[in-house]
């Protein structure tokens, strides 16, 4: 599961990749600027409304994208 949410601080998102109760991981950003998180289930990258999809990546969400 993957869950996308506003951050603590104003204009931070957070990703937060959950495939199991152990195996879980989550990452922020901020400032319109793309950011990455990765674990045991794969890499993902978060980026802004209208970017396009990062090289070798496929949109799994909106502005959510995992490689391969």
């Amino acid at each position: 599961m993957l869950f996308l949410a506003k951050g603590k601080e104003p204009g931070t998102v957070c990703l937060a990749v959950y495939p199991n109760a152990t195996d879980w991981v989550i990452g922020c950003g901020g400032g319109g600027a793309e950011f990455g998180v990765g674990g045991p289930s794969g890499g993902y990258i978060v980026r802004p409304d209208g970017a396009p999809a990062p090289e070798l990546h496929r949109e799994v969400a909106t502005n959510v994208f995992a490689r391969g």
